[in-house]
């Protein structure tokens, strides 16, 4: 989860991960996000994604809390949706920006079926997380 929520911030460096031969495609993504991308010099891609790691792990915690994801599940480092709306304003936005974003989240549907663990796994495609201890 916290691999894909990086790439759907910092869409511009999709560019950098290993992808399957039949998903190259969506290399073009990080062009069309260039226009996303900060001024002046970034951290490397690890260095972000590890300074992420304790708001990720809040947003999913106020997620669990709000049952938007299931609390149980959660408990053990598991990531599952429940039926909870998104009302209000902040649904609209939601659907809103999902709507105008579809390629990018067509991208990372792709993502989350690539195994987590092992040598072409997402770890050690992304090279965010170290995956040479992986056991597979």
């Amino acid at each position: 989860m916290r691999i894909l929520d990086f790439y759907l911030l910092f869409p511009f460096r999709i560019e950098g991960i290993r992808l399957r031969r039949e998903d190259r495609k969506y290399r073009k993504l990080a062009g069309e996000y260039e226009k996303n991308k900060p001024y002046g010099d970034q951290p490397e891609d690890r260095n972000v994604f590890a300074r992420m790691e304790p708001m990720q792990l809040c947003a999913l915690d106020t997620l669990a809390s709000r049952r938007f994801i299931s609390p149980e599940k959660w408990t053990t480092a598991e990531v599952v949706t429940t039926s909870e709306p998104v009302l209000g304003a902040l649904g609209q936005r939601v659907v809103e920006i999902n709507t105008q974003e579809a390629d990018l989240l067509d991208f990372l549907r792709v993502l989350a079926s690539y195994d987590l663990l092992g040598p072409d796994g997402l770890k050690a495609r992304s090279a965010l997380l170290e995956a040479r201890y992986d056991a597979i």
